[in-house]
């Protein structure tokens, strides 16, 4: 089986979860991965590796060293840890991660969450943006909509940056175009070459 790494993450394993006990990477050019029968997990059919920077916000308080933004923590309603964030109909954007220097030889962001939502079938995006100079040179947004009303559900998806030159800047955040109600447990963002 071939999977797209772009697309695997948001079009694979966020409808079919249980593909990871099916399939086993075998290799990848970093644009496509050739997997076989058996048994995997998540990160290694993804091939997020140990190597990868993690940036983790699990919401547990406000963000003092200034990569994290645009949220506040919540204990309202929780899943996985006792702090969430609630992005209102009224917010266009959610959480924030600003890196003022991103790794040049970063080729891969995988991002994995826990997210709510009221409403089923209601969309939110995962945007990725890269500037350099006061310029974008690369723009991303993975749109899905809720698998679930009422009940939390995994989500995950993969970019593939383009060559981009030293102190480029990365943004990642949520674009809740859809004007709905979504909380999110935690958010793990891995930078990978």
């Amino acid at each position: 089986v071939v999977l797209q790494d772009f697309s695997a993450a948001s079009d694979v394993l966020y409808p079919y979860p249980e593909i990871t006990s099916k399939l086993d990477r075998v290799d990848g050019n970093g644009k496509l991965t050739l997997c076989k029968r058996g048994k995997s997990s998540e990160h290694a059919l993804m091939h997020v590796s140990g190597k990868a920077l993690v940036y983790s916000n699990h919401f547990q308080k406000t963000d003092s060293s200034g990569i994290w933004s645009n949220y506040l923590p919540d204990t309202s309603q929780v899943s996985t840890d006792s702090f969430t964030v609630h992005i209102q109909p009224t917010d266009e954007f959610g959480p924030t991660l600003f890196l003022t220097q991103v790794p040049p030889g970063a080729k891969r962001v995988y991002v994995e969450c826990n997210l709510l939502t009221p409403t089923l079938g209601t969309s939110l995006n995962i945007d990725l943006t890269l500037d350099h100079n006061g310029e974008r040179i690369y723009y991303r947004g993975q749109s899905f909509k809720a698998k679930a009303a009422g009940e939390w559900f995994r989500f995950q998806v993969m970019f593939l940056l383009p060559k981009h030159p030293e102190g480029a800047t990365l943004k990642l955040y949520p674009w809740n175009r859809d004007k709905a109600s979504w909380r999110i447990d935690y958010i793990n963002v891995y930078v990978q070459e």
